[in-house]
């Protein structure tokens, strides 16, 4: 399994999957094909509300993710 993730966020996955699917793509044959697609929440609006737990344990579910590409 690959540490190595792609986030493309809400907003650009709302508005053009197609982009976020070559984006995914050319990063992948990038880092030869040890790339991850991540497509949890990144937690900003949990954050932005002050639910620090709630933000805690989102991070905790990219823990093996080392590099996150955004």
């Amino acid at each position: 399994m690959s540490n190595i993730g792609f986030m493309a966020g809400c907003n650009l996955s709302a508005y053009s999957p197609y982009d976020v699917e070559q984006v995914l793509i050319f990063l992948s044959t990038l880092h030869g094909g040890k790339l991850r697609g991540i497509s949890n929440c990144c937690g900003k609006p949990t954050l932005m509300l002050g639910e620090m737990e709630h933000f805690r344990k989102n991070m905790i579910c990219r823990k093996m993710i080392l590099v996150i590409i955004i």
